[in-house]
Protein backbone atom coordinates (compact mmCIF):
# COMPACT_ATOMS: atom_id res chain seq x y z
CA UNK A 1 0.00 0.00 0.00
CA UNK A 2 1.31 3.24 -0.97
CA UNK A 3 0.91 6.17 1.44
CA UNK A 4 0.62 10.12 0.70
CA UNK A 5 3.36 12.09 2.19
CA UNK A 6 0.69 13.34 4.70
CA UNK A 7 0.06 9.75 6.51
CA UNK A 8 4.07 8.83 6.56
CA UNK A 9 4.02 12.38 8.11
CA UNK A 10 1.63 11.46 10.42
CA UNK A 11 2.16 8.66 11.03
CA UNK A 12 5.87 9.56 11.72
CA UNK A 13 4.24 11.93 14.39
CA UNK A 14 2.44 9.13 16.18
CA UNK A 15 5.51 7.12 16.48
CA UNK A 16 7.69 10.08 18.26
CA UNK A 17 4.85 11.31 20.45
CA UNK A 18 4.93 6.91 21.43
CA UNK A 19 8.40 6.59 22.15
CA UNK A 20 8.98 10.40 23.24
CA UNK A 21 10.21 8.50 27.11
CA UNK A 22 11.46 5.09 25.80
CA UNK A 23 15.55 4.49 25.65
CA UNK A 24 16.64 5.55 22.35
CA UNK A 25 20.11 7.48 21.18
CA UNK A 26 17.47 10.07 19.62
CA UNK A 27 13.77 10.26 19.25
CA UNK A 28 13.49 11.86 16.45
CA UNK A 29 11.73 9.77 13.72
CA UNK A 30 14.55 9.68 10.79
CA UNK A 31 15.04 6.93 9.22
CA UNK A 32 18.16 5.39 10.56
CA UNK A 33 16.53 6.11 14.08
CA UNK A 34 13.60 3.92 12.78
CA UNK A 35 15.33 1.41 11.54
CA UNK A 36 17.71 0.94 15.00
CA UNK A 37 14.49 1.09 16.61
CA UNK A 38 12.94 -1.86 15.16
CA UNK A 39 16.39 -3.75 15.45
CA UNK A 40 17.55 -2.57 18.66
CA UNK A 41 14.42 -0.94 20.73
CA UNK A 42 13.59 -4.71 22.19
CA UNK A 43 16.30 -4.11 25.01
CA UNK A 44 15.36 -1.42 26.67
CA UNK A 45 11.86 -0.54 25.42
CA UNK A 46 10.01 -3.81 25.11
CA UNK A 47 7.89 -3.78 28.24
CA UNK A 48 6.64 -0.45 27.74
CA UNK A 49 3.21 -0.05 27.42
CA UNK A 50 3.46 1.17 23.66
CA UNK A 51 5.91 -0.53 22.60
CA UNK A 52 4.13 -2.88 20.01
CA UNK A 53 2.73 0.15 18.54
CA UNK A 54 5.23 1.77 18.01
CA UNK A 55 7.15 -1.27 16.47
CA UNK A 56 4.20 -1.56 14.11
CA UNK A 57 4.10 2.44 12.98
CA UNK A 58 8.13 2.26 12.70
CA UNK A 59 7.57 -0.93 10.33
CA UNK A 60 4.50 1.01 8.39
CA UNK A 61 6.64 4.07 7.63
CA UNK A 62 9.62 2.13 6.60
CA UNK A 63 7.42 -0.50 4.00
CA UNK A 64 6.20 3.32 2.24
CA UNK A 65 9.87 5.02 2.36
Amino acid sequence: MNMSLGEILNLRFQWEDLVIKFKLPDGNGTIDNLIWFIENGAKSNRFRGDYNKAVEIAKKILDNT
